[in-house]
């Protein structure tokens, strides 16, 4: 929770001064905290301060001299390692602030000072006598930091409704940024919604000095590189140390037994591991609050793997159902709280969870996110096995073999036929494309009929893949599989996933918690090979998340480690737009004046669509989903 921003700009202190406290206002979403800022010749800065929440405060802490100025927002888990290596050098703080040591650490290590920050954060430091500035964004990405340089200056914050409120630039949205977003599920960084607004790269510092701005990874994943001399057992003793560190550093053993502390249980692996080694410090008598989402569909519904960690440990469950009725009330919320439109549905689950967690007096939540990403458990990871082997065939050989089937990629058929076209369609694609690819999203051949034609007209030409590919060109990873694994982590699942979460925890008032993105966890994780993680090539066979699992046996009961759980949080949208108020609701804002007008979509191909998925001929959920969120987004965010 908390918020911070910034202006660096040749204008009268009282005029930074009054564009700050702006900014401020307007993020008082971020958890209502009390605002502060600092003003000085040619620069302001702000922030949200929660002084009286001992951990994930925000503050304004300088150096001895004063000349360097740290905001930040967010979390560090090893405060005392760092403060006490800063002791030893000579420095000296007051102990009030854990973002205290962090003009100390810039003095002593540059540019790489966050690099072994143990925590999630963005950090703003300004040198005053030269009014350059520079931003950090922890190492995976669980926080967000935004940024424009225009001609009225430089400015920064963590939401992009802040940066437009700044007055420095005009709010356009970016043609480019639209065919992003429907060719993924949001447009990835550094690309957002508006022109020339730019997202911070995770694992990086941006700093900007005379007008000039310069980018440095302080923490270069891919440079792993497999270890292939290290033995399966030592790996799993490794993951096991690791895992129960990560998850103790941010429960409560190095940091105070919180009394207002719960978890998400969604009755998988990951989940299940961090609720039972959290529920070892609770009793009967003073259990775990956990919470978890419920469906009235029970297809949807994995309340049996959570009843078997309800018999098993110290946990006091609260369930919520999410029903057609919620849809509405909750999506206005989430676009409230989201500065780009995310295509992810099962972010009302998760809206529906935390809700009921900060109803319960709880005020930090551990969850169990990015576990998938690192140990290759994710939906696409057995499809991208398969065409990895498929790719030994000579190239020729395959086109001739699987071009005529996969001309097109439609992720919306259903069924062994549509899902042989599309291994077709992934067998002779570029391998860097397909690899960015497997997520939900569109070719182009699918937006080209989608989006209106004055839209194409407008569109760059950018490469949409661009600098997820450059990730991937750069990278020492030799097994396809981690460097597909790879990817993922550095478009999906900072800029969807671990966003997401985030922003719907701070929207409630809690502070969210992800153990399985532990900077120690994630390097250790790159350099098993990837023949330990996942064995199989079929759905049916396939064996994910393979050492990972095999590290954690005895920590949580067998049914649940070995069990596949249905469908974590994603819900039954796809029934609820074909009828009643969900369906009605949708057709309003598809075919309303505002959407009509905007211009960005062809509305005689939405109708079909629509009809399409009403009828049952083809399950369009995903996209009608997609334009659904970007107009609701467009309304809040551009259009106010």
């Amino acid at each position: 929770m908390g918020a911070i921003c910034g202006i660096v700009a040749d204008k009268e202190r009282e005029t930074l001064s009054e564009s700050i406290s702006a900014m401020l206002n307007v993020m008082r979403f971020r958890g209502n905290g009390n605002p502060e800022t600092k003003t000085g010749n040619g620069f302001a800065l702000g922030v949200l301060s929660h002084k009286s929440n001992k951990y994930g405060q925000t503050d304004i802490v300088t150096d001895e001299t004063g000349n360097i100025v740290c905001i930040a927002e967010g979390e560090l888990y090893n405060y005392n390692e760092i403060a006490e290596f800063l002791k030893q050098k000579g420095h000296e703080f007051s102990g009030n602030s854990e973002w205290e040591i962090i003009p100390h650490l810039y003095e002593e290590k540059g540019l790489d000072f966050p690099k072994k920050l143990n925590g999630v954060f963005v950090i703003a430091i300004l040198e005053k006598n030269t009014n350059s500035i520079l931003l950090a964004r922890d190492h995976l990405g669980s926080h967000c930091g935004f940024w424009r340089e225009s001609a009225g200056g430089f400015c920064f914050s963590t939401t992009i409704r802040s940066l437009a409120t700044s007055g420095l630039f005009p709010v356009q949205l970016d043609p480019s940024a639209i065919n992003m977003y429907f060719a993924f599920t949001c447009p990835f960084h550094p690309r957002t919604m508006l022109k020339d607004v730019h997202s911070l790269k995770p694992g990086h510092v941006l700093l900007r000095r005379n007008g000039q701005i310069i980018e440095h990874e302080y923490w270069p994943l891919g440079d792993t590189v497999e270890d292939r001399r290290t033995s399966e057992a030592e790996f799993e003793s490794q993951i096991r140390e690791l895992c129960l560190d990560a998850i103790g550093i941010r429960s409560g053993n190095r940091r105070g037994n919180d009394s207002d502390m719960g978890a998400v249980l969604s009755g998988g692996v990951d989940t299940g591991l961090i609720t039972a080694v959290m529920s070892n410090r609770f009793s009967d008598s003073n259990p775990l609050k956990v919470f978890s989402i419920g469906y009235h569909e029970h297809d949807y519904d994995d309340s049996p793997l959570q009843d078997l960690m309800l018999k098993r440990y110290h946990l006091e469950n609260y369930k919520a159902v999410m029903a057609e009725e919620n849809v509405i009330d909750i999506v206005g919320k989430l676009i409230d709280n989201f500065d780009y439109p995310l295509n992810n549905a099962s972010a009302m689950g998760t809206y529906l969870c935390m809700e009921t967690a900060k109803k319960e007096g709880v005020r930090t939540i551990l969850e169990g996110e990015a576990a998938d990403e690192l140990f290759c458990g994710g939906g696409g990871v057995v499809g991208e096995h398969l065409v990895q082997l498929l790719e030994k065939i000579p190239y020729s050989i395959r086109k001739y073999t699987f071009g005529v089937l996969g001309k097109s990629l439609n992720l919306d058929q259903k069924g062994k036929t549509a899902s042989i076209k599309r291994l077709c369609y992934r067998a002779v694609a570029p391998s860097f494309d397909r690899m960015l690819t497997w997520l939900p999203a569109y070719d182009q051949i699918m937006r080209y009929k989608l989006l209106s034609d004055d839209l194409h007209n407008t569109i760059t030409g950018e490469d949409e893949l661009s600098q997820a590919r450059s990730y991937l060109e750069k990278a020492n990873l030799k097994d396809g599989i981690n460097l597909y694994q790879y990817g993922a982590c550095k478009t999906y699942l900072c800029d969807d996933l671990l966003y997401k979460n985030e922003r719907i925890a701070a929207a409630n008032g809690i502070i969210n918690r992800t153990p399985f993105i532990d900077y120690r966890l994630a390097e250790l994780a790159f350099r098993i090979p990837a023949k330990m993680k996942i064995k199989g090539y079929s759905s049916r066979q396939v064996e994910k998340k393979l050492i990972y699992r095999k590290a954690i046996r005895g920590l949580i009961p067998d049914e649940i480690l070995w069990r596949k759980k249905s469908r974590g949080f994603s819900q039954p949208t796809s029934l609820w737009m074909r009828q009643g108020v969900v369906r009605e609701f949708v057709e309003d804002i598809l075919f309303g004046r505002q959407a009509n007008e905007r211009g960005v979509w062809k509305p005689s191909f939405v109708r079909r669509l629509m009809d399409e998925h009403i009828s049952g001929e083809i399950d369009r959920d995903r996209l009608i989903w997609a334009l659904l969120i970007f107009e609701l987004w467009c309304r809040e965010h551009i259009d106010r």
